[in-house]
């Protein structure tokens, strides 16, 4: 054995300490010395940590007999789909005896898979491997069907998930095509009827630990657990006869059902950034209307600025909330008491004005809705702070919303001096906004009722959260 080179081989196609390379090697030293294995070609394979394909690191050849291969295969990897056993072992940590497998070059061999193992996990595998003597034809058998009984075979092939039903030896003794499909395509060659139970479980257990479990626990307890095999994702449910002692596996691959769930949760990370980056924007146009409002001499022109900063903010601030949360919801009390609050702070102390909030219950609203309702009850307050009450006189608002059968109703009342609303809605941009989101943007409807005593702004519209409309 080139020690040396298969050292350097476990080095670069693992990431294995040197702890557990020291033991590989110790593996390999006991191979050469052992008379067991005089007549068989004996390998050790190690999982390469990039691809996740094992990789032959060393050959022991027969010394009594003639080896089944013609020219050397470390260095090469074992697929899958001709090594079954090699990644079953890899991956389970259980024996794989007596499988059938396909060499690099391409001949029909029998496998016995060990695990190789270093405080507590699986490093490698031993590959012990012999002829085949047993001819027949693949495409028969892989596809053959196990269940002999018309009536039986049409049930079970009726199935969508996998169903094996071991005998009491732990034998199997059916299964339906769905099973013999799943164990074709994650590498088994040949057909799966007559193998033990501890050569086809992917889930880590052995016939007699079942045994032991059923010692234990009442008759017909069914168990299920959620496994990784590769690519797949299973979900394994497996369940005691009461009168024949035979064993029923059940089998579901969920690999589609995973697939989309990580397909949402990578879609949902990035609308997430989407709006981080949106807010940062937002935020970097503010820094520049701040610097360019304390640049005009024009006092018009700074409220102006102001407004639309006023505008920014309350986007941003949604948008910095939709970027923080995986769903498109969002709690409007979170959203209108972060605007109160930044109206406060703005126009304190020279408008000292109370606003009330009267909410009875927690509301939730898409990220669309929401950007639009709370540019509205911007526009309303800052028209409030702006028109309603004299500089310094400390008035009230009071904003009521509430939800009855995903209609949401909201008022914003005040009782400052009021004013003329057929003609201010014709030059006033802050109720040109206001009439165009609410119409336009929620589908909903807006009264206005103002006098001498006081302004009354109500706003209906359907919660379109969770709606198909």
């Amino acid at each position: 054995m080139n020690k040396a080179e298969m050292k350097r081989l476990v080095e670069t196609q693992t990431e294995l300490t040197a702890a557990d390379v020291d033991e590989l090697l110790r593996v390999a030293t006991e191979i050469e010395q052992s008379l067991r294995y005089r007549a068989f070609d004996v390998f050790i394979d190690v999982l390469n940590s990039v691809t996740n394909e094992a990789v032959v690191v060393f050959h022991q050849p027969p010394r009594e007999g003639a080896s089944l291969y013609t020219s050397t295969v470390v260095g090469l990897e074992a697929k899958q789909k001709d090594e079954p056993g090699v990644y079953r072992t890899l991956r389970t940590s259980l024996n794989s005896v007596n499988l059938y497998a396909n060499s690099q070059e391409q001949r029909l061999i029998v496998q016995r898979v060990y695990p190789i193992r270093n405080r507590f996990r699986t490093i490698g595998v031993m590959i012990v491997e012999e002829d085949s003597h047993e001819a027949y034809e693949k495409e028969h058998t892989i596809l053959a069907p196990v269940f002999n009984d018309d009536e039986e075979t049409f049930v079970a092939d009726e199935l969508t998930d996998e169903l094996l039903i071991f005998n009491s030896e732990g034998m199997l003794a059916r299964a339906n095509k769905a099973a013999v499909s799943l164990y074709q395509k994650i590498g088994y060659i040949g057909s799966i009827q007559g193998i033990h139970y501890d050569n086809l479980a992917l889930d880590g257990t052995t016939y007699d630990f079942l045994l032991y479990q059923r010692e234990r626990k009442t008759q017909g307890d069914r168990r299920e657990v959620s496994i990784v095999y590769g690519n797949y994702h299973l979900s394994i449910k497996k369940i005691w006869s009461l009168h024949d002692g035979q064993l029923y596996m059940i089998i579901r691959d969920v690999t589609d059902l995973r697939q989309k769930e990580a397909e949402i949760i990578s879609k949902s990370v990035a609308i997430r950034e989407i709006h981080h980056r949106v807010k940062n924007n937002l935020q970097a146009v503010m820094s520049l209307l701040r610097i360019q409002g304390r640049r005009v001499d024009s006092e018009e022109a700074k409220i102006a600025l102001q407004e639309s900063i006023n505008r920014m903010v309350v986007i941003a601030q949604t948008h910095e909330l939709l970027s923080v949360q995986v769903e498109d919801s969002l709690d409007f009390t979170d959203i209108l008491m972060s605007l109160v609050q930044n109206m406060e702070r703005l126009f304190a102390p020279l408008k000292p004005l109370k606003v009330k909030v009267k909410m009875n219950q927690s509301i939730y609203l898409n990220g669309q809705q929401t950007v639009s309702i709370a540019l509205v009850m911007n526009e309303l307050l800052q028209n409030v702070y702006d028109h309603a009450y004299a500089d310094g006189v400390a008035g009230e608002v009071v904003i009521e919303v509430s939800e009855q059968k995903q209609i949401i109703a909201i008022s914003v009342a005040d009782q400052g001096k009021g004013y003329d609303v057929k003609t201010a809605g014709q030059s006033s941009l802050g109720l040109m906004i206001i009439k165009s989101y609410v119409t336009e943007k929620l589908d909903g409807q807006l009264t206005i009722e103002s006098k001498k005593t006081g302004t009354t702004t109500r706003i209906l519209f359907k919660n379109t959260l969770n709606s198909d409309v």
